[in-house]
């Protein structure tokens, strides 16, 4: 998981190849926000900033047609998550997003459901889709 001083991690990464794969392959304009989450912690991307970051860049999308092109002979994306560690660290970004922590509703949220999840989840979208 991202934290506030390290947001290079992992499912940063891959959130940037499954929203090329969308915006640049399936040519999504639609997309408004991007989630990290492990239930507890939510880290909610804007689009657009990810669309002047990634989308925009040249290289990085010549790089992806590349490792899709590769993709049929590999049966996983640590190839390309490596690409994107370097790079990212080579050249840090600065990318805002709104993080909220439910860690301390973790006893609640155990006891529930998996319909009540889904429950609290369409209300997080919800109340989410009203702040932005």
């Amino acid at each position: 998981m991202p934290t506030c001083d390290n947001i290079n991690t992992k499912a940063f990464q891959e959130l940037i190849l499954y929203y090329l794969q969308e915006r640049i392959t399936n040519k999504n304009i639609e997309i408004k926000y991007l989630v990290i989450t492990d239930i507890f912690e939510w880290f909610i991307f804007n689009a657009s900033d990810f669309e002047k970051l990634f989308a925009s860049d040249k290289s990085l999308i010549q790089t992806i047609h590349g490792f899709w092109r590769m993709q049929a002979f590999r049966t996983n994306t640590d190839f390309f998550i490596k690409i994107l560690q370097n790079n990212l660290s080579m050249n840090p970004i600065r990318c805002s997003c709104n993080i909220f922590w439910y860690k301390r509703f973790e006893t609640i949220i155990k006891m529930l459901t998996w319909k009540m999840i889904t429950s609290l989840l369409l209300c997080i979208k919800y109340s989410l889709l009203n702040i932005f």
